[in-house]
């Protein structure tokens, strides 16, 4: 199976602009990636 896409939600205390999801979203490209803040 393979991934369409990801999706990274950031842990306690983060946003999605942590610098280890954007890392993460880096090195998977051109993998199409979402970085959501929960509400």
């Amino acid at each position: 199976m393979n991934a369409r896409g990801l999706v990274l939600f950031p842990g306690a205390g983060s946003n999605a602009q942590h610098s280890a999801l954007i890392a993460i979203e880096q090195a998977v490209a051109p993998l199409p990636t979402l970085r959501v803040d929960f509400p």
